[in-house]
């Protein structure tokens, strides 16, 4: 039926409580899990603004450490029956996971 359970996540610890209860579903529905983070550059964009800014360099910057924490939850959970995999999205949160859901 549904073979991955899409989680996503928001660098919280309450966000991270999610996943003990997605991990018991797909265990369930023999299904892997995927962890989601979206960041944004939108909000820096407008509010710092300036000129010659190295907006790649930014962006690797986030993305980089976005993976990194999505990394260090994925790893957490090594010793679990499912495959769980993480990805990270650079976007609009909702329209990201949307998106990604689709």
């Amino acid at each position: 039926m549904y073979k991955r359970i899409r989680v996503p996540l928001d660098g919280s610890c309450v966000g991270e409580g999610i996943i003990p209860y997605a991990l018991v579903l797909a265990g369930g529905l023999k299904a892997d899990v995927q962890l989601l983070r979206v960041f944004s550059l939108a909000p820096l964009v407008g509010h710092y603004a300036v000129a010659g800014m190295d907006w790649e360099k930014v962006e690797d910057a986030m993305r980089g450490e976005t993976d990194a924490c999505l990394e260090e939850v994925r790893s957490g959970l090594s010793g679990e029956v499912t495959t769980v995999t993480a990805i990270t999205v650079e976007g609009l949160t909702a329209n990201s996971i949307i998106t990604e859901a689709a």
